[in-house]
């Protein structure tokens, strides 16, 4: 698979993850910007599990960071977000019915 069907497949999947959480999801895609997902929980009544709303950039790599460098990630913590929104760095690893998603929150990445 190559690298940018590998990319779209994990934004789909980390996409379908969010929704089945109960978010509302958007790609980026083909929009000028930091991140490749934004998703926002409709329900205030409820505390959804990565914060009320977030942007998250989907890295489909060994290691992501070598596709989210400094400047990435400095573009994506400029990126203004409503209160309580988070950002994050979605880690797909594996394939097939063997993939699994670890979500990196803003805090948790190097240093820009």
């Amino acid at each position: 698979m190559n690298t940018a069907r590998k990319g779209s497949s994990g934004e789909l999947f980390a996409a379908a993850r969010l929704e089945a959480m109960g978010y509302v999801v958007a790609s980026r895609r083909h929009i000028g910007g930091a991140g490749d997902l934004l998703a926002i929980h409709p329900n205030p009544y409820q505390e959804p599990p990565l914060g009320p709303s977030l942007l998250a950039e989907v890295k489909a790599r060994k290691n992501p960071y070598e596709g989210f460098r400094r400047a990435d990630r400095r573009e994506m913590l400029d990126t203004p977000l409503p209160p309580g929104g988070v950002r994050y760095l979605a880690v797909v690893r594996g394939s097939g019915d063997n993939r699994s998603l670890e979500w990196i929150d803003e805090k948790s990445w190097p240093a820009c």
